[in-house]
């Protein structure tokens, strides 16, 4: 059985046992599901910037491989399950300690408080007295997670709590930033309709591999990551889906 703990749209593997006979052994790269990561749009095209970018990193390596979306329970069992696969996550620890970490790919995923204009987030004690919007799922600091004195709403999704904040309801959103804004553009809302956040924590988003990769699958992705890093071609990716611009609707 595999236990995942989700926390600002990302899922770190705590513990696992597993029986590699439950899924075959071929293997594939993945995409979280999850907006803006990786999504089916309107119009059934898939999009997301980590699938975007491992898109180029199949195509730069050379490899014939398929990229697939997986909800986050099946991304965990699928990658802790021996020579299955690669995708795009963060270095929290758990990621570290179970998977293995091929090559950053330059993208800070910061988390913490973001706050709409006029509102000055500073330090913890800051937070006190304000009205905080927690999607559910949202789980990325004890201290934060626990205080029953901070004033706290939990609306379903990010989408629910940009549009609390975009109607006034709210006076900040926690979570990961740049999901926050991606939403919040997709809202056509500015970069300057917010104040600058309260970053809990940075980690920064690696190709990440099943523990027994083949060596030779490896070093093919891992140049590829690489090359495509001294290109420009990842951080492109990025300011497109996250550069402080409107966004047409997608949803």
């Amino acid at each position: 059985m595999l236990l995942l703990r989700c926390f600002w749209g990302y899922c770190s593997i705590l513990a696992f046992v597993l029986n590699a006979k439950e899924m075959n052994n071929s293997f594939s790269m993945y995409t979280m599901e999850q907006v803006p990561y990786g999504y089916v749009d309107k119009n059934g095209k898939t999009s997301g910037v980590l699938f975007d970018i491992l898109e180029q990193i199949i195509l730069e390596s050379g490899l014939e491989l398929t990229n697939e979306l997986a909800p986050t329970k099946r991304l965990g069992f699928i990658l802790t399950t021996k020579n299955n696969g690669c995708t795009l996550l963060a270095d929290v620890p758990n990621i570290s300690e179970n998977l293995d970490l091929v090559e950053p790919i330059d993208y800070e995923l910061k988390v913490g408080v973001l706050p709409k204009v006029g509102v000055t987030l500073v330090d913890y004690a800051s937070l006190k007295e304000k009205v905080l919007a927690v999607p559910l799922g949202i789980d990325f600091d004890e201290k934060f997670d626990n205080d029953i004195e901070l004033l706290k709403v939990n609306p379903p999704t990010y989408l629910h709590g940009v549009r609390m904040l975009k109607a006034g309801r709210v006076d900040a959103i926690a979570g990961a930033i740049s999901n926050i804004m991606f939403v919040a553009k997709v809202e056509g809302m500015f970069q300057d309709d917010f104040s600058t956040p309260l970053v809990f924590a940075t980690n920064h988003v690696h190709l990440v591999c099943s523990k027994d990769i083949n060596k030779g699958i490896r070093k093919k992705l891992k140049q590829a990551v690489i090359s495509l890093k001294s290109k420009g071609s990842i951080q492109k990716t990025l300011d497109r889906y996250f550069r402080p611009t409107r966004y047409s609707k997608v949803d």
